[in-house]
C-alpha cells in the first residue's frame, strides 16, 4: 500500500522530469533556430548595404570621370536661358549703404503694480457668527 503510493509518486515525478527536459530541449532548439534566422537576416542586410555602397561608389566614379562643359560651373544651378550675362552684372549699380537707425529715447520702465492683498483662507469669527444666526432662522424651536 505504501510502496504502491511511493511507486506512483516516483512515476509521476519521472514524468514531470521528462516533460521539463523535453521543454528545455524544445526551448534550446527554438533559440538555435531564432539565432540562425537572425544571422541570415543580418547577412542579407549586410549584402544589401554592400551592394548599395558599391553602387554609390560607381556613381561617384562615373561623375568624376564625366567631362563637364566649360559653361557649367560648380554651384551653377540656373539653366542657360535664365543665366544673367556679364554685361548685365556690370551695369547694375551697387546697392546704397543702409541708413543709420534713428536714435530712440528710452522711456523709464513703468513702476511695478501695487501688490494685491490676498484673501485669508479662514473666515473671521464675526463672519461666522452672522452666518450661524441666518442658518437657524427657519427652525421652529427658535420661535418658541
Amino acid at each position: 500500500m505504501v510502496t504502491d503510493d511511493v511507486q506512483r509518486l516516483k512515476a509521476a515525478m519521472a514524468g514531470l522530469v521528462r516533460e521539463q527536459a523535453d521543454r528545455h530541449a524544445l526551448h534550446q532548439r527554438q533559440a538555435v533556430e531564432i539565432k540562425a534566422e537572425a544571422h541570415e537576416y543580418m547577412t542579407k542586410q549586410a549584402q544589401a548595404a554592400e551592394r548599395y555602397l558599391q553602387h554609390r561608389r560607381e556613381l561617384g566614379r562615373r561623375e568624376a570621370e564625366e567631362e563637364r562643359p566649360d559653361s557649367v560651373q560648380e554651384l551653377d544651378f540656373e539653366p542657360e536661358g535664365f543665366a544673367e550675362s556679364e554685361a548685365d552684372e556690370e551695369t547694375v549699380p551697387p546697392p546704397p549703404p543702409p541708413a543709420p537707425p534713428a536714435p530712440q529715447e528710452v522711456a523709464p520702465p513703468p513702476p511695478p503694480p501695487a501688490p494685491v492683498p490676498r484673501r485669508s483662507t479662514r473666515a473671521r469669527a464675526s463672519e461666522l457668527d452672522e452666518d450661524d444666526d441666518d442658518d437657524f432662522l427657519n427652525n421652529r424651536w427658535r420661535d418658541e
